[in-house]
C-alpha cells in the first residue's frame, strides 16, 4: 500500500470551560486548574492518539469541566502529582492524584504502559500498595520511575532513584524497547532504578551532575554523567535517532565535562550558553556543539530537540542579539528576542541557521517536523511589531504591549514563511505553549493561560477559553485542525492516470495528498485518494472489405474488440458519432482510425486502409488452326486487378 503525504494539522489545548467542538480550526479545547498555578508537566500520546498529561497541583482541581460529573482531585495541602487520559476526542477517560511532590514526565512505554517521572522526598505511596522509599536519605528530593496501566490507569510498579542528595528529573523518552532518562543529581546516587547497582558522586569542585541513563527491559544497559560547575545547568531536551544514538540540549552556565572533554564557556559572557551533544546506542561520547554569543548582550537559549524521520537534528532556540553557529552567524535586529532555528546532520554538521523575528519579542519553546520537513514552532510572542517571515516578506502578528500570547507558526524544510496564528487575549494577561506533539498529521499543543478568557480561534470566529476564578496560572491543552479532508475512490481506464494537484496516480494503491492553500491564513485541503481498480486494456482488431471498383463506396470494415460482452462497447469513425454496431459500409477507400469506448468511459483506437482494387488487366494468348478449314484455334484471355470473379 502506498501513501503519498504532504500535509495535516492539528494542535491540542486544555482548559477550564466546557469543552468546545469543532469550529474551523478548532476541534476543541479546554483548561482546567483552580485558584493557584498549575502548568502542565509534559504530555504524550499512544498509538491511538489518547492524550496523557501530567503535573502537580495543590487543592481541588476538576479535570472534567464540560459535565457535572464530579471528576475531581484533591491535594489538600502540599502538591502532589496527577496523571490524566483523554481520549482524541478531548473526553475525559480517567484521572489519577500520585503519591510524591509531583509528576515532571510522561511517556507511552513498549508495549503501551503509561511511564511516569515524578519526585517525593523519605517515602511515597505512588498508588494503592505501589509504594517507594530512599533509604539514603529523609530529606532530600528524590526522583521516582513508576508504570501504569492505560486502561484503568492503575500503577503497576515503581522504582526510586535512591540517593544521598536532591535529584531533579529533565527528560524521559522511548525508542523500541528502550527507555532513556534524563536528570540531574548532587552528592552520590544509584542510577541503577531497579534491582542493580550504579553508583556515581558528582566529582570534587563541581556542583551537580547531569545525568543520562537507557534501560532495556527494566535493566540499566549504560550511564553517562556530565559534571558541571554551575547549579543552574541543565539537560532541556533528549531525543534518540533510528540508530540509537542519543542526542541531548541544554544550557551550561559553566564548564561542564562530557566524558573527559570539557565544555568552557566564556568567562566574559558566561550566562545562557546552550549545548548540543551526542552519544552513540552504547553510550560512548561522540561529540558536543555550542552556540557561541557574541557579545555580552547576547543570549541563545535552546528549547526543543526533534530528529526527523532521516534523521536530521533539529533545535528551536529564542536568540537575543546574535549567535555563531559553527562560524555561521545568524543576527537579529537590534538585542530583542526571537526564534532561532537550526539543523544539524547527525555528525555534527550544521546545515541551517535561521533567525525569524522583527523588533517584538518572540519566544520558541517547542516545535515539531511533519513528513515533509515543514517546521511548526510554538510558544510566546509579545509587542505590536512580530514579523514571523523570515524572508522579504511582512507576516506580522500583533501582540498585547507587556503580555504574551500564544503563536503557531508554519516554515517549510527551507524555512520559507508559510503562515502564522495567534490566540487572542480578552484581558490583559499571559500564556504560553510549552508542549507540542506532531502525530499522523496532527499537533497537539499544550500549556498554560492567565487570562480569564483566552479566545482560540484562528481566523474568524471565536471561541473562548476561561480559567478558574482568581487563578494565576492553569493548565490548557487544545486540538486544532488546519485542513479540510475529503475522500475519493477512483476506477481508471488501463493507461489512464489520475491527477490532483502536482501529484499523478496510475497504480492500484491508497494516497493521501494535502493541497496547501493558497492563502497564508487559509485552510489545507487534505484528500485520500483510492485507486481502487484499474480497468483491463482494450484490445481491437479490424476485419477489412476493400471497395470493388475504384472510386466507389461499397467498402467496410467490422472493429472487433476483446471482452465486447461485458463492457458495452460503441464504435464510431469520426470519434463524434458513435453507434453499438461495429461495422461500418459504404466506405470509399482511404485510411481510417476507428475509435471505440465502453460503458465506463475507457477508450481505444485503432487504424486501418480500405484499399482500391488495382487496374483491370487482360492477357490474351493466341493459338493458331492447324490446318485450314480446322477449327481447332484458340484464344486464351488471362484478366488480372479488378475484382473477381470477371465475366
Amino acid at each position: 500500500m502506498r501513501k503519498q503525504y504532504i500535509f495535516t494539522l492539528i494542535i491540542a489545548l486544555l482548559c477550564a470551560s466546557a469543552l468546545l467542538q469543532a469550529q474551523e480550526y478548532l476541534n476543541w479545547g479546554f483548561t482546567f486548574g483552580n485558584n493557584r498555578n498549575h502548568r502542565m508537566g509534559d504530555m504524550a500520546l499512544d498509538a491511538n492518539e489518547n492524550v496523557y498529561v501530567v503535573g502537580t497541583i495543590t487543592g481541588t482541581v476538576d479535570f472534567n469541566p464540560a459535565t457535572d460529573t464530579d471528576n475531581d482531585l484533591t491535594s489538600a495541602s502540599n502538591a502532589k502529582g496527577y496523571l490524566a487520559k483523554y481520549s482524541k476526542e478531548g473526553a475525559l477517560v480517567w484521572t489519577k492524584l500520585i503519591g510524591g511532590e509531583g509528576l515532571y514526565e510522561v511517556t507511552v512505554g513498549p508495549s503501551g504502559e503509561i511511564i511516569v517521572l515524578g519526585t517525593f522526598i523519605n517515602s511515597a505511596v505512588i498508588d494503592g500498595n505501589v509504594g517507594i522509599v530512599n533509604p539514603q536519605s529523609s530529606t532530600a528530593t528524590t526522583m521516582f520511575i513508576a508504570y501504569f496501566d492505560p486502561q484503568t490507569g492503575n500503577a503497576t510498579q515503581a522504582f526510586a532513584q535512591e540517593g544521598t542528595d536532591n535529584q531533579e528529573p529533565y527528560d524521559l523518552k522511548v525508542k523500541g524497547n528502550d527507555i532513556f532518562v534524563a536528570g540531574s543529581f548532587k552528592g552520590t546516587i544509584d542510577l541503577d532504578f531497579t534491582t542493580g547497582t550504579d553508583t556515581q558522586t558528582v566529582p570534587g569542585g563541581a556542583a551537580k551532575s547531569l545525568f543520562i541513563t537507557k534501560y532495556t527491559n527494566n535493566s540499566l544497559m549504560w550511564s553517562h554523567t556530565i559534571a558541571t560547575q554551575a547549579d543552574d545547568s541543565n539537560i532541556v531536551d533528549l531525543e534518540i535517532d533510528s540508530n540509537g544514538a542519543v542526542y541531548i540540549i541544554g544550557l551550561m552556565r559553566h564548564d561542564a565535562d562530557f566524558q573527559n572533554e570539557t565544555l568552557t564557556t566564556d568567562p566574559l559572557f558566561a550566562q545562557d550558553q546552550s549545548y548540543l551533544a551526542k552519544y552513540d546506542a552504547r553510550g560512548n561520547f561522540q561529540y558536543k556543539r555550542r552556540a557561541k554569543r557574541v557579545n555580552s548582550l547576547s543570549r541563545i537559549i535552546y528549547t526543543s530537540l526533534v530528529i526527523t524521520d532521516d534523521d536530521l537534528v533539529t533545535i528551536a532556540a529564542t536568540l537575543e542579539g546574535g549567535t555563531d553557529i559553527d562560524g555561521v552567524s545568524s543576527r537579529v535586529q537590534g538585542n530583542e528576542l526571537d526564534i532561532l532555528a537550526l539543523s544539524y546532520l547527525t555528525n555534527g554538521t550544521n546545515v541551517k541557521a535561521k533567525s525569524i523575528g522583527a523588533s517584538s519579542d518572540q519566544y520558541a519553546f517547542t516545535h515539531g517536523i511533519d513528513h515533509f520537513g515543514n517546521w511548526i514552532i510554538s510558544g510566546q510572542g509579545e509587542g505590536s511589531f512580530s514579523d514571523f517571515d523570515p524572508g522579504p516578506g511582512v507576516a506580522n502578528l500583533v501582540f498585547r504591549n507587556g503580555q504574551t500570547d500564544t503563536y503557531v507558526a508554519k516554515y517549510n524544510d527551507n524555512l520559507d514563511f508559510v503562515w502564522a496564528h495567534r490566540f487572542r487575549e480578552k484581558s490583559r494577561a499571559n500564556d504560553r505553549a510549552q508542549e507540542m506533539i506532531l502525530r499522523n498529521g496532527n499537533i497537539y499543543l499544550g500549556g498554560f493561560t492567565k487570562s480569564p478568557s483566552l479566545d482560540i480561534e484562528f481566523g474568524e470566529g471565536e471561541t473562548l477559553l476561561s480559567v478558574a476564578a482568581g487563578a494565576l496560572e492553569n493548565v490548557y491543552v487544545i486540538s486544532l485542525n488546519n485542513v479540510g479532508e475529503s475522500s475519493v475512490s477512483e476506477t481508471l481506464c488501463f493507461g489512464e492516470n489520475y491527477q490532483l494537484g502536482d501529484s499523478t496516480f496510475n497504480q492500484l494503491g491508497d494516497y493521501e495528498v494535502v493541497l496547501a492553500s493558497a492563502s497564508a491564513f487559509g485552510k489545507d485541503s487534505l484528500v485520500n485518494v483510492e485507486i481502487a481498480q484499474i480497468r483491463d486494456e482494450i484490445v481491437l482488431s479490424s476485419t477489412v472489405t476493400d471497395v470493388s471498383v475504384s472510386f466507389t463506396n461499397n467498402g467496410s470494415v467490422t472493429i472487433n474488440a476483446s471482452d465486447a460482452a461485458m463492457r458495452g462497447f460503441e464504435y464510431s469513425l469520426d470519434n463524434v458519432n458513435f453507434t453499438t454496431n461495429n461495422t461500418f459500409g459504404s466506405l470509399f477507400s482511404g485510411n481510417y482510425t476507428a475509435y471505440v469506448k465502453d460503458q465506463f468511459g475507457c477508450t481505444a483506437s485503432t487504424t486501418f486502409t480500405v484499399a482500391n482494387p488495382s487496374n483491370l488487366r487482360g492477357t490474351v494468348t493466341v493459338s493458331d488452326v492447324t490446318c485450314n478449314g480446322v477449327n481447332d484455334g484458340t484464344i486464351d484471355i488471362q484478366a488480372s486487378g479488378g475484382t473477381a470473379p470477371y465475366s
